[in-house]
């Protein structure tokens, strides 16, 4: 499991985001304190206080070829 620090602090942010994740055959959490959600989920994402950076835990089910192609493209949500 691979886990990030991202930030998703406006609305542009995390529709790119959400984008992203659905691209990918991926198993990933972004979580907040307790809570942990699916980060392929929009309205999940928008349940969480998006005012702190959150972690992303990601498990994929592909070759972690893929996990280097996702890394870069959500670069620019990582702290």
């Amino acid at each position: 499991m691979d886990k990030y620090s991202i930030c998703l602090n406006t609305l542009d942010k995390v529709k790119k985001f959400v984008n992203i994740t659905n691209k990918y055959d991926i198993e990933a959490l972004l979580c907040c304190g307790r809570y942990a959600i699916d980060c392929q989920s929009i309205i999940g994402i928008f349940s969480m206080d998006l005012r702190r950076n959150l972690e992303l835990k990601i498990n994929f089910i592909n070759p972690p070829t893929d996990l280097d192609r996702f890394v870069d493209e959500i670069k620019e949500f990582i702290v």
